[in-house]
């Protein structure tokens, strides 16, 4: 599969799934067919890939597993696709991740094996950093480097690994599509969090809040780094910036341990159980008259599933 042509690159999608080209299609349902009863032969696009991954998510969630929990299995069973112009990059992790693919094709018997035997992650952690005040000029063609070190906040006792990072970023601009920027992890790790917009014509410039997954499983302390490069012939004003950095306390030795898990367990190394855990009980779909009220929204498998979908930041070719 390739990164088809309305799609954008991003720093914050987890996975990719089928939806059409090359004359291939997803074959559905379609209610305007046979008065409601037909089906589709040529159904593509985002419309059929969401749908997919919900599938996918929702046999996962048999298994059971937490929506937090739900993102890691994604990240560590997803397979690269399009390998050869896909532009993966290794994250400190060990972790492989594209702008264009994520961390790869979802694959729903690798997810659901993985979640068999999962034990749920500690709850997450959120921290800010201060508003970081630069008022640092960015003269036209040119790159303006900016730095956070949280280093003092490393603790052997309290060991924590990244989940997402978020950046906030107020810049003053006449041409902002004309704004490149990105961030270095203190693994290293590059994320590109605005590319040009040729037409993007905005002259107000920008404040916004960007966010990368491609630090996964990194550690969060060290040295960050934001970039931004001004390619245009005007100059800006970088006004402020800060991060907010998503976490659960995992040691990093110990997440490494989680992934040659998962790993031996969708290669066939370790086998996974027959027979996943039940689900703990929860309100009945439907009341005894046959109506689905007494059954909270939230407490059914659809309800958990939509509950769960518009808190994951999903992004499906």
């Amino acid at each position: 599969g390739v990164m088809p042509p309305y799609a954008e690159e991003c720093a914050c999608m987890h996975g990719v799934t089928v939806s059409s080209g090359g004359g291939r299609w997803i074959v559905t349902t379609d209610w305007r067919q046979l008065g409601g009863t037909g089906c589709t032969s040529s159904h593509g696009g985002t419309s059929a890939a969401a749908p997919l991954a919900a599938g996918m998510i929702a046999l996962m969630l048999s298994a059971p597993a937490l929506w937090r929990d739900v993102q890691h299995i994604l990240v560590l069973t997803a397979e690269k696709v399009d390998k050869q112009i896909g532009h993966y990059t290794r994250n400190g992790a060990g972790l492989f991740h594209s702008h264009k693919h994520g961390f790869g094709m979802l694959t729903a018997w690798r997810m659901v094996q993985a979640a068999k035997t999962w034990k749920s992650v500690p709850p997450a952690e959120y921290t800010k950093s201060e508003s970081l005040l630069e008022f640092s000029k960015l003269p036209p063609n040119q790159t303006v480097y900016l730095y956070y070190d949280n280093s003092a906040s490393a603790s052997d006792s309290s060991p924590a690994i990244l989940e997402h990072v978020k950046v906030y970023v107020s810049i003053e601009h006449p041409a902002r599509g004309q704004l490149i920027i990105s961030l270095y992890s203190p693994s290293g790790t590059h994320s590109v969090l605005a590319t040009v917009r040729p037409f993007d014509k905005a002259t107000t410039g920008l404040s916004w809040t960007f966010a990368t997954i491609r630090c996964w499983g990194e550690t969060p302390y060290g040295e960050w780094k934001l970039a931004v490069n001004n390619t245009s012939n005007q100059p800006g004003l970088i006004q402020n910036w800060r991060l907010t950095l998503v976490t659960t306390s995992i040691s990093p030795k110990d997440y490494a341990k989680r992934i040659r898990r998962v790993r031996d367990i969708v290669t066939g190394k370790v086998a996974a159980p027959l027979q996943a855990q039940s689900c703990p009980k929860s309100a009945p779909l439907f009341t005894a008259d046959g109506s689905s009220e007494g059954a909270p929204f939230g407490a059914t498998p659809v309800g958990k599933l939509v509950g769960w979908l518009h808190r994951l930041p999903l992004i499906f070719n």
